[in-house]
């Protein structure tokens, strides 16, 4: 599945390690020509960083705030695109994941998820499917195709 008009709209979940993540949405924007992302950060001073070089970059917004939190909010929008890759420690890849499908997502999209290799990948919500899987160093990755369901 392709991104839609070939504009993406991403949301982005992370720990807040900057460079890594910020070479991720700086490749969407080249490849896809996509909408300004929104990063969730897990609060703290890297936020304040990350947050002042996109800006100042014009890349997106970034939102020092607890992620879960965020999603159980109402939609403020549907994402083509989201990376989650929140602290290892926190181990709530499939709290997540469910929080997004409550229409958080569009029609199709794709979600990567990053985890540390001795945890398993969480179980998925309904019309999503693992796409792909693998391990580097201590890291398990995936990426999740979602397809929701016609009406």
């Amino acid at each position: 599945a392709g991104i839609r008009g070939g504009r993406a709209h991403a949301l982005q979940v992370g720990a807040g390690r900057g460079l890594a993540h910020r070479d991720r949405t700086d490749h969407l924007a080249t490849r896809h020509r996509r909408q300004q992302p929104t990063l969730l950060r897990f609060g703290g001073g890297i936020a304040g960083q990350v947050e002042s070089g996109q800006a100042a970059a014009g890349k997106g917004r970034v939102l020092a705030t607890d992620a879960k939190r965020w999603l159980k909010s109402p939609p403020i929008a549907t994402f083509d695109v989201v990376f989650l890759d929140p602290p290892y420690v926190a181990n709530n890849l499939a709290d997540l994941c469910t929080l997004l499908a409550r229409g958080w997502l569009a029609a199709q999209a794709w979600v990567y998820v990053e985890t540390s290799r001795s945890q398993s990948l969480p179980a998925l919500p309904e019309g999503w499917q693992w796409h792909r899987e693998s391990q580097a160093g201590d890291v398990r990755y995936a990426l999740a195709n979602v397809r929701s369901p016609q009406p």
